[in-house]
């Protein structure tokens, strides 16, 4: 009877073990559960945050590389919009010179030949035309021509080519105008037939300066 007691006794300690070792194991894998749980929040938690971090730099970077554009933009068109109020205004002549050489080479000297005839000339320009006037001795009317000019950029300077309509306005209807470096003044050669017999015989260039 004490021996089966005892076996018993033995069984129930046996089958409490077991159980205490299973609610055990249970707890540890619980435990096990919410630590990965945690870890796998944590990681998530990282992720989003390196995430939150790039598209904050790259909300950055964009207003940055915009502004970069729309400056260049800016300044491209400043550039072009100076390059054409350089040339627009009133011109009149103020001083007539006179080549070494018909073919516009040469020294210059003070020229008294247009002074005899109280000739002048002015342009009117405008944004990609102008007005050219020209008043003398010579007519009792002065005599206006409408034209357009180009404007051509190299390393060294901009030419404005001012095409007119008529041989008056030139040889082949078409004169080369370069301004100063302080805008105020403008030089063009000019061939001219002094003669008035249809054939070109001198060089001149003619000063004009900025009225307005």
């Amino acid at each position: 009877m004490s021996e089966e007691i005892l076996t018993k006794e033995s069984e129930e300690m046996t089958e409490e073990e077991l159980a205490e070792k299973r609610r055990a194991a249970a707890e540890q894998d619980s435990s096990d559960e919410e630590e990965d749980e945690e870890e796998v929040d944590e990681s998530k938690t990282s992720k989003a945050s390196v995430k939150k971090e790039e598209d904050d730099e790259e909300e950055e970077e964009e207003p940055e590389v915009a502004e970069g554009k729309s400056s260049v933009k800016k300044e491209e068109g400043e550039e072009e919009e100076g390059d054409e109020d350089v040339i627009i205004g009133r011109w009149t002549t103020s001083s007539f010179e006179e080549y070494e050489n018909m073919n516009c080479t040469g020294s210059l000297v003070d020229s008294p030949f247009f002074d005899m005839f109280n000739y002048s000339e002015t342009y009117e320009i405008r944004d990609g035309g102008f007005t050219w006037s020209q008043t003398s001795a010579w007519h009792e009317d002065p005599y206006t021509e409408e034209g357009t000019y180009e404007t051509t950029t190299t390393d060294t300077s901009t030419v404005y080519t001012l095409l007119g309509t008529t041989t008056k306005h030139g040889i082949e209807g078409y004169r080369e105008g370069f301004i100063s470096e302080d805008e105020n003044s403008m030089s063009i050669k000019v061939q001219w037939d002094t003669d008035n017999n249809h054939i070109v015989d001198s060089c001149f260039k003619f000063t004009f300066y900025k009225v307005n």
